[in-house]
């Protein structure tokens, strides 16, 4: 391993260990800069993760933030799945880290992966409900993005079985994209809140159809949303 390589490994592990002295002082020791991009982004063995998808993965905040502070770290690069570090940090529901990423206007909020997902959407297919609080809050974030399946974020928190995330959604006063909603379960169906809800005028005016053809036939044809069940 070159003397490279190791230094991106060590600073690597410190990351996923969210040992920031150690992280300071692997930075320090390879100033003044630039420092080697080489070392800052090294991608491990994991994932193709690099430092700062480390940081973001296991919640340490502290480090993410310093990360941010040091020239040549690539803020967005995405790993094997090409998820950036914001995604991540979006899929884990670590809110610190979100928080201390959404202060950045570098972060782009609405990457897509390999999988068109957006970092909402990994949020919401892993039931991360208060990340998904913070992320509604923040403009910037897309809600409507389906993935390569068409399933949207609503579509797949409901699929999943994660009716609280249908109700922030909803009570969000966000457009909502029912995307792909065919199969979301029990939970769901039998949600009275969540079906009052959907049922609402003023909700139901903020739907999203992917054709003119279904918001149509929708219109026309379904005055009551079962008529999206399985």
């Amino acid at each position: 391993m070159t003397t490279k390589s190791a230094s991106g490994m060590q600073l690597w592990v410190a990351c996923t260990d969210g040992d920031l002295a150690l992280v300071q002082s692997l930075v320090a020791a390879k100033s003044p800069p630039p420092l080697s991009r080489s070392m800052l982004n090294f991608v491990g063995p994991e994932r193709e993760d690099t430092p700062l998808h480390r940081a973001c993965r296991f919640g340490h905040a502290q480090v993410v933030e310093y990360l941010l502070t040091v020239p040549g770290v690539a803020l967005n690069q995405g790993n094997a799945g090409d998820a950036s570090p914001f995604n991540i940090a979006c899929q884990e529901g670590h809110v610190g880290v979100l928080q201390v990423l959404l202060r950045d206007p570098r972060i782009e909020v609405n990457k897509l992966t390999r999988d068109q997902q957006t970092p909402f959407y990994a949020a919401c297919r892993e039931g991360r409900a208060e990340a998904v609080r913070v992320l509604l809050e923040d403009e910037r974030i897309s809600t409507l993005q389906t993935n390569a399946g068409g399933y949207s974020p609503f579509a797949v928190a409901a699929s999943n079985g994660f009716v609280f995330l249908c109700q922030l959604i909803l009570c969000s006063g966000r457009d909502v994209n029912l995307g792909q909603m065919t199969n979301p379960g029990p939970a769901f169906w039998n949600n009275q809140t969540v079906l009052q809800m959907l049922n609402t005028s003023t909700t139901r005016e903020r739907f999203v159809y992917e054709t003119v053809e279904d918001y149509e036939r929708e219109r026309t044809n379904a005055p009551s949303i079962v008529a999206f069940d399985n």
